[in-house]
């Protein structure tokens, strides 16, 4: 299929069947066709043309080209410089992020700029909001020193609304008295002291005086400071809980789950990827090599003389066949002939109209005969055989020698074009090889991380190990072990890695339990110790005989003493709370009064009405300014985070077009890689053959092989133009070497075209 025609922006572009060299348009007529062209590939229509198939025109429909049916839809059938493999392609890519950089630049200058104008007005504002604020002190102040005078005015009674709020205040600081506890303290002075003396009374105390109650008559008086003791006790009771959670850690599940964990992720295996490249790979080289064993064909102009030849043939016999159909009649004859078929058509028309007489089909009948005696005088069978030129009594011999002799040319360029096709397709199919074995290469490169020599390619890639993948089941049983100590991971899925990273760290602390259990003990020991010590009675009861009775009771008394403690704790805390809320609302109590009485009788704390209107201007401008600071402050932080951004993104960049330099900097970007250019080509044109029921679909080319010499760039056109009958391809240039590559192979295999109005 052949695009013949394209309306762009610019006007008509009149499509050469083979190669056209587009010159002359703008950006936008580029994209045009691209679009155009790349929509070919995927059966899409858009614009306006023409398109030939099969030697069927029709238009650029999309109804039309949707019946293609494409066998193929991942078609890259528009090469940019950018595209193309090796150097050149690097230089087009260098160019490409070159530009791409500066306009990051220009983004990131602007931003700044934009941060910086928004700093300096953010500064404005924060003065403007300080003399704003200044403004309501002072108008404050002014209102506080009023002094009573012709402009006092009244304000009335209290409203509902206050007194409502009064009311309420007063119901909530009756409930607060309800709630203090005036005993609190004293239980909680009791429960302390029963606390410590059975911590600090010996296990055979309860056989020195009968039971734990004997412990209490044998502990000294608190005496001293009682708000030391109960901070002691307090802290104790901390220590006790800290050292019972200490012991309830048990850090080896999470220690076996762990190794589990870390044991499967450090197998490696080897990666099925690389090893279906590496095997990719070698069954691509053994096809080159079973092709380049058997010699791959070369293209040359002799190809492109046997085009031209089939054509010629093709235009030879089309003439033949017309002049052999030129029967050899005398003009009179010829002349009876058509007067003789027209009077028969004059008398069918009127035999067929609505109210025919039986005349008019007599008249048929006559006309009918004259033209069969005209027919016959000629030996004629019909006036078909007259227009066909089939009758074999008036054909001319050379003329009909002249036709064989066409048909026979016609046969023999069609087999010298066999030969020639069969060698495009040997050529197209060895390009395709190459160009999937270079693909594969680089993905080969991408999954080692490095260039390898082509010989160690493939051990390389069987070589490769990844960790194991690990089983699900691994990383729920360190989950679950983490979560039975008490760490929540939320809800799955996890990942390995993070929680691993979890279990490390909690294991880091796991471990550290047994320094801070011995701290906490040491702790422990120091606050008891700093208790009162036992009577010497009670401490040489420890040999009396029922000691073990003894310590048990008086483990259970401590129980006992622990909870009655802690329950008298909370109750001295709920005590002290309500304390708190009581005096905050007293004095809230005592504001609201207050406002009430300045309501109801006007004098120095209302101030003046003008002080007051003073004092609402300067808040409602602190609230418009307070505003403006506010957005100023979000525009800034959210101006310096792109800017950041920015410069992040400039940062890789500009290490990235470093790196592309610095490659390309003892490179040669013209020689080295023609040929490797040449056969990518040709694998493009060989991916566009046949890829649908109208056949191959254009291949556009934009901007060829920048950096390239003429030479050079005229062979690898050369190269496009011979395979030009199996795919149309169309350049996008305005190098003056390329119109004159056009030029110099002529008209009818290629022309350079430039938008028509």
């Amino acid at each position: 299929m052949r695009l013949l025609q394209l309306r762009v922006g610019s006007g008509l572009l009149d499509l050469h069947p083979h190669v056209s060299v587009v010159q002359g348009t703008s950006g936008e007529d580029r994209a045009t066709l691209a679009r155009v062209v790349d929509g070919l590939a995927r059966a899409r229509a858009e614009g306006e043309g023409l398109l030939e198939a099969h030697g069927v025109m029709f238009p650029l429909d999309p109804d039309l080209v949707a019946q293609i049916d494409p066998r193929q839809h991942d078609l890259e059938p528009v090469v940019r410089p950018a595209d193309l493999p090796g150097p050149v392609g690097d230089v087009a890519d260098l160019a490409a992020r070159e530009v791409a950089f500066r306009a990051l630049l220009d983004r990131l200058a602007l931003a700044v700029e934009a941060h910086t104008d928004a700093t300096a007005a953010l500064d404005e504002v924060v003065a403007e909001r300080k003399r704003a604020r200044t403004r309501v002190t002072r108008a404050r102040a002014a209102i506080d020193a009023a002094e009573p005078g012709a402009d006092a005015e009244p304000l009335g009674a209290p409203s509902p609304d206050l007194q409502e709020a009064l009311a309420a205040l007063e119901a909530r600081r009756a409930d607060l008295e309800a709630r203090l506890d005036d005993g609190a303290a004293a239980a909680f002075a009791a429960a302390s002291a029963r606390w410590r003396a059975l911590q600090a009374a010996p296990a055979t105390a309860a056989d020195a005086g009968g039971g734990p109650d004997q412990a209490d008559a044998h502990s000294p008086p608190t005496g001293g400071d009682g708000s030391e003791d109960e901070a002691a006790t307090r802290r104790l009771l901390v220590v006790e809980e800290l050292l019972a959670e200490l012991a309830a850690v048990d850090p080896e599940p999470v220690r076996a789950a762990l190794i589990v964990a870390r044991s499967r992720a450090e197998q490696q295996v080897p990666v099925p990827e690389a090893i279906a490249l590496a095997e990719a790979i070698e069954a691509l080289d053994a096809g080159i090599a079973d092709a380049e064993a058997a010699g791959v064909p070369v293209l040359t102009d002799a190809d492109r003389a046997v085009s031209e030849r089939l054509e010629r043939a093709r235009i030879a016999v089309a003439d033949a066949e017309s002049a052999a159909r030129d029967l050899a009649l005398d003009p009179a004859d010829v002349a009876a002939l058509e007067a003789a078929h027209d009077a028969l058509l004059a008398a069918l028309d009127r035999a067929e109209r609505r109210f025919a007489t039986p005349r008019a089909r007599k008249q048929v009948e006559a006309a009918r005969a004259a033209e069969q005696a005209v027919l016959d005088r000629l030996g004629l069978v019909s006036y078909t055989d007259y227009l066909m030129g089939t009758s074999r009594r008036h054909r001319r011999p050379a003329a009909e020698a002249a036709l064989q002799a066409a048909r026979a040319e016609l046969a023999a360029a069609e087999r010298a074009w066999d030969e020639v096709a069969a060698r495009h397709a040997l050529v197209l199919a060895h390009a395709e090889r190459l160009e999937r074995r270079r693909e594969l290469v680089a993905q080969a490169y991408c999954l080692l991380g490095q260039d390898v020599p082509d010989d160690e390619l493939g051990s390389a890639l069987r070589a490769l190990r990844a960790p194991a993948p690990v089983a699900p089941v691994i990383v729920d049983d360190l989950v679950a072990a983490l979560e039975a100590a008490g760490v929540d991971l939320g809800t799955g899925p996890h990942d390995l890695d993070d929680v691993v990273l979890v279990a490390e760290a909690w294991l880091a602390e796991a471990d550290r339990a047994g320094e801070r259990s011995a701290e906490l003990t040491a702790e422990r020991e120091a606050l008891l110790a700093a208790a009162d010590p036992p009577t010497p009675a009670a401490s040489a009861a420890g040999d009396l005989p029922g000691a073990p009775a003894a310590v048990a009771d008086l483990e259970a008394a401590r129980r006992e003493a622990t909870a009655a403690l802690e329950q008298a704790e909370q109750r001295h805390q709920a005590h002290r709370d309500a304390l708190d809320a009581l005096a905050a609302l007293d004095a809230e109590l005592e504001r609201a009064r207050a406002a009430a009485q300045a309501l109801a009788a006007p004098g120095p704390e209302t101030g003046t009405s003008a002080a007051q209107r003073a004092l609402e201007d300067a808040q409602a401008t602190l609230a418009e300014v307070e505003e403006r600071h506010r957005a100023l402050t979000e525009r800034c932080d959210a101006l310096a985070r792109e800017v950041e951004v920015l410069e992040a993104e400039g940062r890789a960049a500009a290490a990235d077009l470093e790196a592309l330099q610095d490659s390309l900097a003892d490179a040669d970007p013209v020689r080295a890689d023609r040929d490797q250019l040449e056969w990518f080509l040709m694998a493009k044109v060989a991916a566009q053959r046949a890829t649908s029921l109208a056949g191959s679909t254009p291949l556009l080319v934009e901007d060829p092989f920048p950096g390239l010499d003429d030479h050079d760039v005229g062979h690898l056109l050369d190269q496009l133009e011979r395979l030009a009958d199996t795919v149309q391809v169309i350049l996008l240039s305005g190098a003056p070497g390329v119109a004159a590559w056009a030029e110099g192979v002529g008209e009818a295999r290629a022309a350079v075209v430039r938008p028509q109005r």
